[in-house]
């Protein structure tokens, strides 16, 4: 009907009309999701990596891939990357087109498929009051003064009105007269003027402000450490250079580590010169060779030091990539979610970017990354800024097997729990059990709700699960003592899950897609992974699969804080998770790619533990669960 349809809310005409909830009409409440204005980056020399591809077809192209193609537009200046990113840039072409010409080299031509020269990536950080030390035989680096990656302008500046359109995207026409347009994307829940609930667009949680982001942040003096003519005295700017393409030769590869002295020895910034081969493109998987220097580069972000490899993940905006980390902590802390006794999982965690510096917020950090290369750098930055409380681990999220596997070991968790007569988290577990199901209002949501078995919750004993289900603090502490003795758990481990452990073990697309890190998740009698109480997810830029989130949704954790550079498809999960039972809080977009449609957006998501289902209805869901379940057995 040209309305667009945003948690159960129609925007008409650029304004909201309330489906409520029906608990809501009893409460009152509205639940609201506050939009805030871009924070902003400088417009040019803001990236500090960027990929050249190379080329041959009737002539060498040397530059970036055309739009919705794979043909390469030759460049000669990029004004987004960091001038130090393009005199490197500068010196690699020289020497591409000279060794060309002398066929010292062959570039890959995609019609013929000879050559095996593809394009070369190169990273830039900044190190700031390096001292080298040994961590159990690691070579790690220290800072005594840390300051962060320079920045002059990071601008937080919120509008004083916020309009919805009715059209398929959210318009957001700050007061400078930006206009964003996210294109089917960030406006998953009610928009309303931020006025509401002392969130003001002048005053966001009375720290966010023009002129002053949280007493600490302003336009001039970003955290009094970064700004763009004047890096720190102790400062160390890095340079890594990694060449892509298929396997070498011996001569190939004497001709590649020439070429890669003669650039080092014009740039003293470049601190080593790779060559990876991609051994399996789908797993992105490469090996690697060290042509020049060392494989690795450091970053600094206040007391924590991050190793970045050639193949790992790092935020491209130097201006605002440390500032997302400060938008999360202010959530974290707005919001109450810290705590030394809380869980978070960091999920697609890459180097740890999120992970070191949160760590001093909980008790635990579970950290999982798809790529085996991001789980190894994170190992060394954990043991190099000597933090004992994060966990990683090397998973693909997107396998039902290894989500299966989470589930087995948190299950574990739980009934430790049980055993142990930790009383005092039984309310959140009957909580979390009473919620698995959520309002079913129409066909889909009836079958989305039959996913009961992506929960860990639901292949609990029977008995410790009627007894979370039906806890009472006043009946069961007060009134009757503890009626389930040892014996009653001796074969709950031994016996039906160690049986769903071989299982997936046994599986064979099981064992090729998951790997362990610095804990023995295969440890099948004692490993335990704890509920959390905060999930951040940063997935690739195709977003999630629909099995995760229906993991994600059947964890019931209650806030989730979802980080996304591609805010189409970070709407389709979120629209998805929404009606799983999740409510956008708020959404803080930052402007990390200037000069570019793309932008990141963070967004806080709260369950609504509010909603319940009737009892006919769950009673009928449940029936036809068994149903089926029978049915796949037969």
């Amino acid at each position: 009907n040209g309305n667009t349809v945003v948690n159960g809310n129609t925007v008409v005409n650029g304004k909201n009309t309330r489906n409520t909830y029906d608990n809501d009409k009893q409460k009152g409440e509205h639940n609201c999701a506050k939009l805030y204005d871009f924070i902003f980056s400088n417009d040019y020399y803001y990236r500090n990596k960027t990929s050249i591809h190379f080329s041959v077809t009737d002539k060498l192209h040397i530059g970036f891939y055309k739009k919705q193609s794979y043909d390469i537009c030759s460049i000669d200046k990029c004004y987004v990357n960091d001038e130090l990113v393009q005199n490197v840039y500068d010196e690699i072409k020289k020497e591409i087109i000279h060794n060309f010409k002398k066929n010292n080299i062959y570039i890959y031509n995609k019609i013929n498929s000879n050559g095996y020269l593809k394009g070369v990536d190169i990273k830039f950080s900044v190190c700031n009051g390096v001292v080298a030390t040994k961590c159990n035989g690691v070579v790690a680096t220290k800072c005594n003064s840390v300051v962060a990656t320079p920045c002059n302008s990071v601008v937080a500046t919120p509008c004083n009105s916020v309009v919805a359109a009715p059209c398929n995207s959210v318009v957001a026409t700050p007061c400078n007269s930006v206009v964003a347009t996210p294109c089917n994307s960030v406006s998953a829940s009610n928009i309303t003027n931020t006025n509401n609930n002392n969130y003001n667009n002048n005053n966001y949680n009375n720290n966010y402000n023009n002129n002053n982001y949280n007493n600490n942040y302003n336009n001039n003096n970003y955290n009094n450490n970064y700004n763009n003519n004047n890096y720190n005295n102790n400062s160390e700017k890095q340079i890594l250079i990694n060449f892509v393409g298929f396997s070498l030769d011996e001569k190939a590869k004497n001709n590649l580590i020439a070429i890669a002295n003669n650039i080092a020895k014009k740039n003293k910034l470049i601190k080593g010169v790779l060559y990876n081969v991609e051994t399996n493109k789908f797993k992105q998987r490469r090996t690697e060779t060290v042509l020049y220097g060392q494989n690795y580069i450091y970053h600094t972000y206040k007391n924590y030091i991050y190793k970045i490899g050639g193949n790992t993940f790092f935020q491209p905006n130097k201006y605002l990539n440390e500032y997302i980390i400060e938008v999360i902590i202010k959530l974290i802390n707005n919001y109450n979610i810290n705590s030394k006794c809380s869980y978070i999982y960091d999920l697609f965690c890459g180097i740890g970017f999120y992970s070191l510096p949160l760590s001093a917020l909980f008790k635990k950090i579970i950290s999982v990354d798809y790529s085996i290369d991001n789980i190894k750098n994170l190992e060394e930055n954990i043991i190099i800024n000597q933090i004992k409380n994060i966990q990683c681990f090397h998973l693909n999220l997107f396998n039902i097997h290894n989500l299966k596997k989470i589930n087995l070991h948190i299950r574990r968790y739980i009934i430790n729990i049980v055993k142990n007569g930790q009383h005092d988290a039984y309310d959140d577990l009957k909580q979390k059990i009473n919620s698995v199901y959520v309002a079913a209002d129409n066909e889909n949501e009836f079958i989305e709700n039959l996913q009961k078995l992506h929960s860990p919750y639901s292949s609990l004993p029977s008995f410790i699960y009627e007894k979370l289900k039906n806890w009472d603090n006043n009946t069961d502490l007060n009134g009757n003592k503890e009626n389930l003795n040892e014996d009653i758990y001796n074969d709950v481990d031994d016996e039906k899950e160690e049986e769903d452990y071989q299982k997936i073990m046994n599986d064979k697309s099981f064992e090729s897609d998951l790997g362990y890190s610095n804990h023995s998740v295969g440890s099948s009698n004692e490993f335990v992974i704890p509920l959390p109480n905060l999930i951040i997810i940063n997935p690739p830029r195709k977003g999630c699969e629909k099995i995760f989130r229906r993991w994600l949704r059947g964890i019931c954790c209650k806030f989730i804080i979802y980080i996304s550079c591609n805010v189409i498809s970070q709407f389709k999960d979120i629209s998805h998770l929404i009606n799983l039972g999740y409510i956008i809080k708020e959404i803080i977009p930052l402007d990390t790619f200037p000069k570019t449609k793309h932008f990141e957006c963070v967004t806080l998501l709260e369950f609504d533990f509010c909603q319940k289902m009737n009892n006919e209805k769950k009673e009928l869901m449940e029936l036809e669960l068994n149903e089926m379940k029978n049915y796949k057995k037969m």
